[in-house]
């Protein structure tokens, strides 16, 4: 869109979530949510009509980067993808009614939730993109050896298509992102991993040296 975004919040006061937004890096417009908001895996996504800034509890959107509503439903976004048609979220199991999935139809309004499925107990969620026709999701916390990569046309009911082994499963901050035919999905270890089809997975240590081939596809 064009537009820089910066998201923070003011610990030492009142914990209130501040978003500052530019359009070349250098000069920045400040505004602020009503509430606190705690931002350590703060994020903010644009779906072509609203900007939102997914943090630790909650979800807050704006039509024009100045006034920010709060969105209930989507707690514990730790990320944002959209395409579709639907806006998907992913974050924290924080229980009923809030699972470790959550889509909206309509612009976050209203959210129905999901558990993945997968060979592994997913307690969390921690990253996703949309490619054009498809939602990647990256796990974080389960009770398996490595990070789930998950797969959804509408952004519900996501199904396992690969376990990356080297990442780190004890901290909640893996990540996926899309760009131009290449998924590139990184751990709090150290450890990333690129894929041209995201069922097929080289997997990287910090090193930058080659750790292993996941996967049955061409990638």
């Amino acid at each position: 869109t064009g537009t820089y975004w910066l998201v923070c919040s003011d610990n030492s006061d009142d914990g209130e979530l501040y978003v500052f937004k530019s359009s070349d890096g250098i000069a920045w417009t400040a505004s602020s949510t009503t509430g606190t908001a705690l931002a350590t895996n703060a994020e903010v996504h644009w779906d072509g009509t609203y900007a939102y800034v997914c943090v630790d509890n909650g979800l807050y959107r704006s039509s024009d980067g100045v006034s920010w509503g709060y969105l209930n439903g989507f707690n514990g976004t730790l990320g944002l993808a959209s395409g579709n048609g639907v806006l998907v979220g992913v974050g924290f199991d924080s229980g009923s009614p809030y699972s470790t999935i959550s889509t909206s139809s309509d612009s976050g309004a209203t959210a129905n939730h999901y558990t993945p499925v997968s060979s592994q107990n997913i307690t969390t969620v921690t990253g996703i993109c949309f490619d054009g026709t498809r939602f990647i999701a990256i796990s974080g916390n389960s009770d398996g050896a490595g990070a789930s990569i998950l797969s959804s046309i509408a952004g519900a009911d996501f199904t396992e298509i690969a376990v990356l082994t080297s990442f780190d499963t004890t901290a909640t901050v893996n990540k996926i992102a899309y760009s131009d035919g290449v998924y590139i999905a990184t751990s709090s270890n150290g450890a990333y991993a690129i894929s041209e089809d995201a069922e097929t997975w080289i997997e990287y240590l910090e090193s930058g040296y080659a750790f292993r081939t996941v996967g049955d596809g061409d990638g």
